[in-house]
């Protein structure tokens, strides 16, 4: 219970707004939160700051974050070299842009409070709303606003800008000396520019659907990680089950390829059944290779001819 000069007890703030109880301060009104702080739903609505240890679906959604652009770029260097006979440089390229992601993500985090450990401490968060306060800031009187915005899902929300920044960083600085020191007279700059191109792009999509992509993201990585394995499957033409999977096993490229979508998979699925709670939940990372195993089951009806006669 927080009273006033008077001896008055404070009334509850509207909206998100709370009070932050400064020393030597008597300015208790109703206010926007620091950053890093959010207000209780106690008596008097505090700002307290946020010292809940991040949950693990929290710790995978900043993933997902961090994985969208390092997929993108191997993407573009994928299209960019897609003639390329240097197979060399193009690895070199590869880990170049993983260096630079890793590199940022880690900045990323180092950053935020705790600063200097990988450890993050968060508000906690119950609904969507709590990701657009600005759309939620309390009128009186139907004509004046409280604006009282502030980071309610602290830090899910702005760690992905730094880390888009950091990254922007990294890109300028490792790709710069991989293209002067051994790429120069071979490659194009197809790859930099995209890469750097693309990050304010997520930036944007992250800054109108970051509450739709934190409540989504798992079903969309389920999706898309199972398309585009059917998608490389289907690119392979018609072959018989050995045939298709002899090339699979036989080519370096294929086996990556399943291999970042099994990854994907296996990750999408943990991140869906990480907030359910029944027993034997994590046996259903078992499922990851049915998409794999359907579509080699199935591959000798689906010829044209068959579905003809059908």
């Amino acid at each position: 219970m927080v009273v006033d000069e008077n001896g008055q007890i404070l009334p509850h703030c509207l909206g998100y707004c709370g009070r932050y109880f400064e020393a030597n301060s008597s300015d208790f009104s109703c206010r926007a939160c620091p950053w890093g702080f959010r207000a209780t739903s106690g008596e008097s609505s505090p700002c307290e700051p946020c010292q809940t240890q991040l949950p693990a679906y929290d710790w995978m959604y900043l993933l997902f974050v961090a994985l969208l652009p390092l997929l993108l770029h191997f993407q573009f260097v994928r299209h960019g070299r897609r003639f390329s006979r240097h197979r060399y440089f193009d690895i070199a390229e590869y880990v170049c842009v993983l260096l630079e992601n890793i590199s940022a993500a880690l900045i990323s985090v180092l950053i935020y409070p705790p600063r200097f450990t990988f450890l993050l401490t968060s508000c906690e968060k119950s609904t969507m709303r709590e990701w657009y306060p600005v759309l939620h800031n309390p009128r009186i009187g139907y004509s004046k606003t409280m604006k009282c915005s502030s980071e309610i899902v602290f830090p899910l929300y702005s760690l992905p800008f730094a880390h888009h920044l950091v990254l922007i960083s990294a890109i300028l600085i490792f790709r710069s000396i991989l293209y002067c020191a051994l790429l120069y007279k071979s490659s194009n700059g197809k790859p930099f520019y995209y890469s750097l191109i693309s990050l304010p792009i997520l930036a944007g999509v992250h800054s109108l659907f970051a509450g739709i992509l934190f409540y989504s993201f798992p079903w969309i990585l389920l999706t898309s990680s199972i398309m585009i394995l059917v998608y490389h499957l289907a690119e392979q033409g018609k072959l018989a089950i050995c045939d298709l999977l002899a090339r699979l096993v036989s080519s370096p490229m294929h086996l990556t390829i399943l291999l970042i979508t099994t990854l994907l998979l296996s990750f999408s699925l943990t991140a869906i059944i990480i907030p359910l709670n029944f027993s034997y939940r994590w046996f259903c990372v078992g499922l990851v290779p049915i998409p794999l195993i359907v579509y080699i089951i199935t591959l000798p009806f689906t010829h044209p001819a068959k579905i003809t006669k059908a």
